[in-house]
């Protein structure tokens, strides 16, 4: 008896010093997370949508606008050099999903169908320019597919960037440990640990080092996170009970790099959803195309947009050279 005692004694003071610990953990972690939003400013604009507000960040003037949107865990930051590029021609503007970058968190599950209701309400309280020319690179192809069939009047053309199709079956579930990240970014752990799930803030372009660095550890960017992957099934579901056919100019950029044909199959089935599409692929560029060959995605943003000025043919067919 009077060892069962002092186990139970030992084991509630090392479950109070774990509680104590992960509170303060907490307190320090939401105190850095002010204190680096407040050292580095956004690049964009924060826009109040429903409660909560969303950045974006846009540079240029013209029509149409063109709204890019970035994968699983990704913020506007990723689609820099896109940014300059297109902003020589038209409007071009990246933003952040809730929670991610500089957008604040939301309660809303993060699925491809809210993450496409956000971006509306986004762009309505922005007042940005309409037409839209929506990029979707990877997670952000759904959002951007579910966005223009919801609003086809409002989107003259689109751009897929190595972007999944919601019936090839890449949506398993996640590793046993992918439950513990919102609170290890919660209680500090990730940044202590210097796991960031993303690309280390040091190496990322210096023109948008400070932001990377100032965001890559806040806890709402791991819950979000975390959110959206463990949610990816219900997302491809979304994308699959709303799938229609466009009409408008549809250009599919394919990774070069560690590709399989698989993958090319569905990204070509993804083209064909409008009579105007058509599938490339970019040689030598990985996953994320919009680092690792910008101007191949600026380039195809042109041809949308000027295959968008005519009756018929794809941007393939497009001479923007």
């Amino acid at each position: 008896m009077l060892k069962f005692l002092r186990t139970g004694r030992f084991l509630v003071r090392f479950l109070g010093t774990l509680l104590a610990l992960a509170t303060i953990g907490t307190i320090v972690e939401f105190m850095l997370d002010r204190r680096d939003l407040a050292r580095v400013p956004p690049p964009g604009r924060l826009v109040n949508v429903a409660g909560y507000r969303l950045h974006i960040w846009c540079r240029g003037i013209g029509t149409p606008t063109v709204v890019m949107d970035a994968g699983l865990g990704g913020t506007s930051l990723v689609w820099n050099y896109v940014l300059d590029g297109v902003s020589r021609f038209t409007q071009a503007c990246a933003y952040d999903h809730a929670g991610q970058g500089y957008s604040d968190e939301s309660t809303n599950p993060q699925t491809s169908l809210q993450i496409a209701q956000d971006l509306y309400l986004l762009l309505q309280h922005a007042q940005n320019r309409e037409p839209l020319v929506l990029v979707g690179s990877s997670f952000g192809g759904f959002n951007v597919r579910l966005f223009a069939g919801e609003h086809p009047d409002r989107t003259v053309g689109m751009v897929l960037v190595d972007a999944p199709h919601e019936d090839d079956g890449g949506n398993g579930e996640l590793p046993w440990f992918a439950a513990m990240i919102p609170t290890a970014g919660t209680i500090g752990a990730m940044r202590l640990l210097g796991v960031s799930l993303g690309a280390d803030p040091d190496t990322e372009p210096e023109d948008v080092r400070e932001y990377q660095r100032a965001t890559s550890y806040l806890a709402s960017r791991f819950r979000s996170m975390y959110s959206e992957a463990s949610r990816l099934g219900e997302s491809s579901a979304q994308v699959r009970a709303r799938r229609r056919p466009f009409s408008m100019p549809l250009m599919v950029l394919s990774r070069g790099r560690n590709q399989n044909a698989r993958s090319l199959q569905f990204q070509r089935m993804q083209a064909a959803l409008s009579p105007r599409g058509c599938q490339v692929t970019v040689e030598g560029a990985g996953h994320i195309i919009q680092r690792d060959n910008p101007q191949a995605v600026v380039d195809a943003v042109r041809a949308t947009i000027e295959a968008s000025h005519r009756q018929e043919g794809t941007p393939c067919d497009v001479n923007y050279h």
